[in-house]
């Protein structure tokens, strides 16, 4: 899919009062939008003040990652600041990709919902009341029906109100449930969740693919388990 593929798609899913507001979208570069193992997917972006409006946010760039090199301190920076990629959040992930094997320029990354929010509670209400969860699905079915991963990495693995649980809501089955609930450096802690689904893309193939829940980047390192669940556990 190119960029100019993807903005119509977003210009066919969203509506205009979604397209007029700030957030963002691809969290890596459109050539990271092929076929490919992995789909990272955050919740949404922090209003921060280095969101642009959606209808305009870029589309084009390439061998690049947000989480490397996006300044995620300062409003309207550029890749050579020295801030660049230093955010706690920004080396989690890395990590958690570095722990798979990947490299951050070539994994596909993106948002389950695009447009920002000062707290969670917030885009919570939004959920719940203006279905804009349902819009920025039907962006994501579009964008799976391309990646077609065998891995769906959700930043975030709450029970309500995460990429997780949201992902899982539109599974249409699901089996080989790993609950989490283990315990991380003598703290009670979700640690990983995950299951295997089933998703019914809209004018696609349905896509097989494991979930897999991690604690939210923001605030806690992966719990080491991650690479397991890829590599040595087979789906049914």
């Amino acid at each position: 899919m190119t960029d100019i593929e993807l903005r119509n798609v977003l210009s066919e899913c969203l509506p205009e009062a979604i397209l007029k507001r700030n957030g963002q979208l691809l969290y890596s570069g459109i050539e990271t939008l092929r076929p490919g193992d992995f789909y990272f997917v955050g919740f949404n972006p922090a209003a921060d003040g280095t969101n642009p409006i959606l209808h305009k946010i870029q589309l084009d760039r390439r061998q690049w990652s947000a989480y490397k090199q996006q300044c995620w301190s300062h409003p309207h920076c550029n890749e050579t600041c020295p801030k660049a990629g230093q955010a706690p959040h920004q080396k989690r992930v890395r990590s958690m990709m570095s722990a798979l094997g990947l490299i951050p320029e070539r994994t596909f990354a993106t948002n389950l919902i695009f447009v920002e929010s000062r707290n969670v509670a917030e885009i919570k209400k939004e959920i719940r009341m203006n279905g804009l969860f349902e819009y920025c699905w039907r962006v994501h079915e579009k964008i799976l029906a391309v990646v077609r991963p065998k891995y769906i990495v959700c930043l975030g693995n709450g029970e309500s109100g995460s990429a997780f649980s949201l992902v899982r809501r539109r599974a249409k089955s699901i089996r080989n449930v790993i609950p989490g609930g283990n315990k991380v450096e003598g703290q009670k802690h979700v640690g990983l969740k995950s299951f295997d689904g089933t998703f019914a893309l809209t004018n696609a193939a349905d896509l097989d693919a494991r979930v897999i829940g991690v604690p939210h980047p923001s605030r806690w390192n992966c719990p080491a388990g991650l690479d397991d669940l890829v590599y040595h556990r087979e789906m049914a």
